[in-house]
């Protein structure tokens, strides 16, 4: 099922293929607010299918603080969260002095790390966040977070004085929740991929900006970015994890057949035209 998280705080064989997630078709370049096509490769498609979009903006309910993404699925793909699992991971790539004792080994750093410089748990995964109390309350700010095989939604509302900041990527990811997770347990492939920068309060009683910056393209860069900020948390807890850029979604055989004999009827169609 799709998962969203906040920061307020589930048996499919997979095949592995030689294929490489196209970068993000973009309906907007760059800046706030962006619009994003999340392209993957399916298996039984020969080039990489649009399985979404994201919409990411600053702004929240009229809150500046906070940042908020939506992922929405195309409806020929929604089955796709019959068999996986589409997470948003942050990272942490800049941040100022005051924001040390939540990332104590510095950037790169997954946000939330696996517990603050106490050593109380706050999170067991790279995911944002995942609590099972959160994903069953299916609740934030009074509104859902996220519908089965439509949409889900990231939110983030940073809070810190003025002279502070964090620096973020934020990664629409996809794990298999009906086996071992690709590969292995503790791997993630990465879809799409946009930064954004927080700046504490300004000294009039706000709680600070949250402002979209670019597109990321989905390449080994990002995936260096990734992989070193797992390697990077302070208590060591994702070491087994990895994130990789090229993989193939599979669909179940039944499905399979449906969507390659839908494919094969628009093909007709369009040479029929």
């Amino acid at each position: 099922m799709a998962r969203s998280t906040t920061r307020n705080r589930g048996t499919l064989a997979l095949l592995i293929a030689a294929a490489t997630i196209a970068k993000a078709a973009c309906l907007a370049l760059a800046g706030d607010p962006l619009a994003v096509d999340v392209m993957a490769s399916v298996k039984g498609f020969d080039k990489p299918q649009k399985i979404g979009t994201i919409n990411a903006a600053s702004g929240y309910k009229g809150n500046a603080n906070a940042v908020s993404s939506k992922f929405e699925f195309h409806k020929d793909f929604a089955f796709l969260d019959k068999h996986y699992d589409f997470d948003y991971v942050n990272v942490v790539r800049d941040l100022s002095d005051g924001y040390k004792p939540l990332f104590p080994k510095g950037a790169p750093a997954i946000d939330p790390q696996t517990g603050d410089v106490s050593g109380s748990p706050e999170d067991d995964y790279p995911y944002y966040y995942h609590f099972k109390n959160e994903w069953q309350a299916n609740k934030f700010d009074g509104g859902a977070i996220r519908e089965d095989e439509k949409w889900s939604m990231f939110i983030d509302y940073p809070k810190a004085p003025k002279g502070d900041f964090l620096d973020f990527t934020n990664i629409l990811v996809v794990r298999d929740h009906d086996s071992v997770n690709f590969e292995g347990k503790t791997q993630f492939g990465l879809l799409t991929a946009f930064d954004w920068r927080y700046d504490g309060a300004d000294g009039t009683g706000n709680r600070g900006v949250s402002k979209i910056g670019d597109l990321r393209a989905t390449d080994a860069a990002l995936q260096k970015l990734v992989n070193d900020a797992l390697a990077n948390e302070h208590l060591n807890a994702f070491k087994d994890w990895s994130a990789m850029i090229t993989f193939t979604l599979v669909p179940t055989p039944g499905t399979l057949a449906l969507l390659s004999a839908g494919a094969f009827l628009c093909v007709r169609r369009r040479r029929a035209a």
